[in-house]
């Protein structure tokens, strides 16, 4: 019995020859400029026609891999299905493309891997002999899924990347017609030779038959054909460029939008990439997630609450309480408040109760440890009117309820279902208006009456005694995390910090000014570092709090139009959440439609990255193969990063002081650190076995660099020098390089191995032959004019090499001669020093940290003209930061002076992302921004 692909391979061929069978099916996705495919399309056309009959070949450009409509993909399958040959534009684009893999997978399922073209147009393509398929590691041009152990033998593919420009399809030039003929003479059946010989002699009966035809119809023939070319080629380039200006007007609309309009920016920013993916539409996705996120509560936000030790937030909106998965905003559960939900709001410290309080004074308390089954476990009245605000105490024992009448009260929360109330204080004004307890449970803030605030000793929950009255606008209560201070604020559009260690004694350190408007609501990070300031006016304000004494203005946040109703931060600091009505009169009952914001911050700035890992001290951040595991900080600590949130699974027992670099083998399964060098294997990475334990590091290693054989190993700090790492139980030094030093990210091998890149003591740059590596030599050495290189890299096909100086230029230097490098480029992207450099291994995407706290994101597509994508927010200083891009270019690592961030860049995964965190376009806002154009949703489900 035959498999079905030869069955349907025959059918095929036994089926009359028509108009609407294929020659060939084009598997291509933003390869080349529209004109240069059409162009190209034609010559082939040309050639692999048959001079009796006509037939065609069809192009589906694949605009973006994210949506389409529902009949897009019967139409392809049915074109694939009358073709006979598939040609695959090979492209990184394209092998990361959803419908090129789609149409490979077809292919393979239906047809032959024999009947499939590869048209190089960009990107690494590697086969390997001794493996019988591709070489994966260093091919980024196909799909590694779809098509390895596809071929039986080493499949035959054309290089066109040399192709960019319509121009060069020249049917005159003897290179475009071998490489078309490549094409068309397997898809004639023809050998090579025979069909550019029958070619020829076609070219020249019709150039016989031409010059016995009246002059003047001839010239009018050519003139129509030219003109239907050069028409066809001028308008693929007319609608390109149409494309990208639209791209690019897209972009800019989403800047000017992203603070009031949150959602509609990111469904322009979806758009503007699927339009043209270009450097600057690529540069925004990346930036994008220092937009905030928005959750249409659909009612009046009066408060919200993180959960102390889960990815949980709480948001109290008109008659209940809604439970969000703060990853996602996904809904988990709704709760019920029938008379209306009032300001109070709060999670236990233990995490297992929230308390919500009610307008007719109605107290709840909900079972919440299963977020999506929460239980009510009582409904008890407080006794007064409605309820102000909660507070629990440290211990979870006791929660404090302040009131509209100038009451408060302390209930005993130890046995939730039966809470007692064991103690009711007054104030002596009308409400009262914010409550904060410090993190010992020893002292109460109070606010409510006229310019002051009462701190009350709650050591004794049965006996709160007034300790002290602080003058202030009391409108805004926080104890910072430590207890030290109390932040007050209120209507004076001051926020006073006062030094409450001593509270009888208590005295104002500080006074942060500034607001345009009343304070509202005040939140400190968990780590004490930044103060959140919510104005009535919508605007928040992040101040810098690690020196209380000179507090510092950080970012300000705006969209907001309403008074900011509560701050919150989530339990590692990342998110902000600020709820507020935002004055939008669209609720169904009538009343204001307000939002609950989520902010993704790092310390008193905006940030752009996903995640942050805590680090004692910078060292150059270390992938492993997979991408899935990272080293960095000091100690040493092994981080899973494949989850949601990054893992910790170990920390090496590694010694320096001011930290130790570290660096991945090649395959992944050792760790190398320091002088003597020692070695890790970490094939099980949660424990980590010590391959070395008879070497102790004595010399600091700033930088650890392997080559890529994994057999030669380069270890930089006040000198340079190369260890044989062959035997991995026994490292051996073999040489020193003379006059070499590293303080960072300054060493680095090309991809051949052979050259290794270093920085002398004046900060040139040295390029050693290592082929033999205990006679290194030394091949050239070379300097931006009137600075010093203090960061390096290759590009991924080891022609280029990255430096950035103290200047801020980022430099590219052609090096494929080696003795002679040449200066290419020399764009100065940062004010100061350039702390990191790093090369994506997979796209021609370039990264820099510089001393201004600024991440650069660089197009290296050119190399003579490298171009910024994108400004990352990135929140820290990176004066001695290193960078790094994982083995599978998925993520972007920087080391700042506390912190390790992490930035996810793959395209995919950041316009899911965006969609998910956004209403689909609205016909209206399409109308708006791109009237020319169908109405067609990029985010359309």
């Amino acid at each position: 019995m035959k498999d079905p692909a030869a069955r349907s391979e025959e059918a095929v061929k036994s089926e009359p020859d028509t108009e609407q069978h294929y020659d060939a099916f084009i598997s291509y996705s933003h390869s080349w400029d529209n004109a240069v495919a059409a162009a190209f399309q034609s010559e082939l056309q040309s050639m692999a026609r048959p001079w009796y009959r006509w037939r065609t070949l069809r192009i589906f450009r694949d605009v973006t891999n994210l949506s389409a409509s529902p009949g897009l993909w019967p139409d392809i399958e049915r074109a694939l299905a009358q073709a006979r040959w598939l040609i695959v534009m090979a492209s990184p684009q394209a092998a990361r493309s959803v419908w090129v893999r789609k149409e490979i997978q077809w292919w393979l399922e239906h047809r032959s891997a024999d009947k499939i073209l590869i048209a190089w147009t960009d990107g690494r393509l590697a086969w390997d002999e001794e493996l019988g398929t591709f070489d994966w590691e260093s091919t980024d041009a196909l799909p590694e899924k779809e098509l390895s152990g596809a071929f039986g033998h080493q499949p035959r593919w054309v290089d066109l990347r040399w192709l960019h420009a319509p121009e060069q399809v020249d049917r005159a030039d003897p290179r475009m017609v071998e490489c078309v003929a490549d094409f068309a003479a397997p898809i004639r059946g023809m050998s090579k030779e025979e069909l550019i010989g029958e070619h020829v002699r076609q070219r020249r009966r019709t150039m016989r038959w031409v010059r016995g035809t009246v002059a003047a119809l001839t010239v009018l023939l050519l003139a129509a054909v030219t003109g239907g070319v050069t028409a066809l080629v001028q308008r693929g380039a007319a609608v390109h460029r149409e494309l990208q200006a639209s791209s690019r007007q897209l972009v800019a609309s989403a800047q000017e939008v992203e603070d009031t309009q949150p959602g509609l920016a990111k469904q322009l920013l979806v758009e503007a990439y699927r339009l043209d993916p270009s450097g600057q539409a690529m540069g925004a996705l990346l930036g994008s997630a220092a937009i905030p996120r928005v959750i249409a509560t659909g009612g009046v936000p009066v408060g919200a609450a993180f959960s102390p030790h889960r990815d949980l937030l709480a948001a109290a909106v008109g008659r209940g309480v809604t439970l969000y998965d703060s990853t996602d905003s996904r809904v988990l559960a709704r709760l019920t408040a029938p008379r209306g939900v009032a300001p109070g709001l709060a999670f236990s410290p233990d995490d297992r109760l929230l308390a919500v309080g009610d307008r007719a004074g109605d107290l709840r308390l909900y079972d919440v440890t299963s977020a999506a089954r929460p239980t009510l476990l009582v409904s008890a009245n407080t006794g007064g009117s409605s309820v102000r605000c909660l507070a629990f105490t440290p211990d979870s024992r006791s929660l404090v309820v302040g009131l509209d009448d100038a009451l408060a009260e302390v209930f005993d929360v130890s046995q939730p279902r039966t809470p007692r109330r064991i103690a009711v204080f007054a104030q002596s004004a009308q409400s009262v208006d914010g409550l904060s307890i410090s993190p010992d449970g020893r002292l109460l803030a109070m606010g409510g009456e006229r310019d002051s605030v009462g701190l009350w000793d709650l050591s004794e929950p049965r006996r709160p005694a007034i300790v002290a009255r602080l003058t202030g606008s009391p409108d805004a209560l926080a104890f910072s995390p430590d207890g030290h201070l109390l932040a007050v604020g209120g209507q004076d559009d001051a926020v006073r910090l006062w030094d409450v260690t001593d509270p009888a004694h208590a005295r104002q350190d500080a006074s942060i000014s500034g607001q345009p408007l009343s304070v509202c609501s005040l939140a400190f990070s968990h780590d004490g570092a930044t103060l959140a300031v919510g104005s009535s006016g919508g605007d928040i304000q992040l101040w810098s709090a690690s020196d209380p004494l000179h507090p510092a203005p950080g970012a300000r946040l705006t969209g907001h139009t309403s008074p900011i109703a509560q701050l919150a931060f989530s339990r590692d600091d990342r998110t902000l959440a600020s709820a507020s009505t935002d004055g939008t009169p669209s609720a169904p009952d009538g009343g204001d439609n307000g939002s609950v914001r989520l902010w993704n911050v790092d310390g008193p700035s905006l940030s752009s990255a996903q995640t942050a890992l805590a680090s004692v001290a910078s060292s150059v951040p270390a992938f492993s193969r997979t991408g899935d595991i990272l080293a960095t900080g000091f100690p040493t600590t092994l981080w899973d990063t494949s989850g949601q949130r990054p893992r910790s699974l170990t920390t090496l027992g590694m010694f320096g002081q001011g930290g130790q670099a570290v660096s991945f083998s090649p395959d992944g399964g050792t760790i190398a650190t320091g002088s003597p060098v020692v070695m890790w294997d970490v094939r099980d990475p949660a424990h980590p076995h010590d391959l070395t334990p008879g070497n102790q590091v004595s010399a600091y290693a700033a930088s650890v660099v392997f080559n890529p054989a994994g057999s030669l190993l380069a270890v930089g700090g006040t000198s340079v020098q190369l260890w044989d790492v062959r035997d991995r139980h026994r490292p051996t030094r073999l040489a020193t390089l003379k006059d070499a030093t590293s303080r960072g990210q300054d060493v680095a091998f090309r991809r051949d191995g052979r050259i290794l890149a270093t920085r002398d003591h004046a900060g040139a740059v040295q390029l050693w032959d290592v082929g033999s590596a205990a006679e290194p030599v030394l091949r050239a050495s070379f300097k931006p004019a009137r600075s010093m290189v203090t960061a390096l890299a290759f590009s991924s096909d080891g022609r280029t090499l990255i430096t950035g100086s103290t200047g801020g230029t980022v430099a590219t230097w052609d090096v494929r001669e080696v003795d002679h490098p040449r200066q290419l480029a020399a764009p100065t992207g940062h004010v100061g020093e350039v702390g990191g450099i790093a090369y994506d291994p997979r796209a021609p995407l370039a990264a820099s940290g510089g001393a201004d706290g600024s991440m650069l994101l660089w197009d290296m597509s050119d190399p003579t003209h490298p171009a910024v994508l994108a400004k990352l927010a990135a929140g820290d200083s990176y004066v001695a930061a290193s960078l790094a891009f994982s083995p599978n270019g998925a993520e972007l690592a920087a080391a700042g002076a506390s912190k390790v961030q992490i930035w996810d860049i793959r395209t995919a995964d950041i316009l899911q992302r965006l969609c998910a965190q956004s209403p689909v376009i609205s016909p209206d806002q399409w109308r708006q921004y791109l009237p020319q154009m169908a109405y067609d949703p990029p985010c359309a489900r």
